[in-house]
């Protein structure tokens, strides 16, 4: 069984839901890029996150952790973006 196929084993349901939704609410938005990124920690603590966003993050400590490792690991910038500007 390759990498790919023992992941996406691991994505349950409602997480691969979420990330599909996301994905979808997004689709034809531009992508962060690094030079876009506020360069100190004030700043990028200060980054607007919508209203739609903040919906979406709006869940308990394992499912947020979840969708950081789906998106890390299937690289989608813009939520990783979103969740390192997230405040706790």
């Amino acid at each position: 069984m390759q990498c790919l196929d023992c992941v996406l084993l691991t994505l349950n349901v409602l997480l691969t839901t979420q990330i599909i939704e996301y994905c979808e609410h997004h689709k034809g938005e531009p992508l962060p890029t690094k030079d876009a990124e506020p360069q100190d920690e004030t700043s990028k603590r200060s980054t607007e996150i919508s209203e739609w966003d903040q919906k979406f993050l709006a869940v308990d400590l394992d499912m947020l952790f979840d969708i950081l490792r789906a998106a890390n690991y299937l690289d989608i910038k813009s939520l990783l973006s979103v969740l390192m500007n997230r405040t706790p």
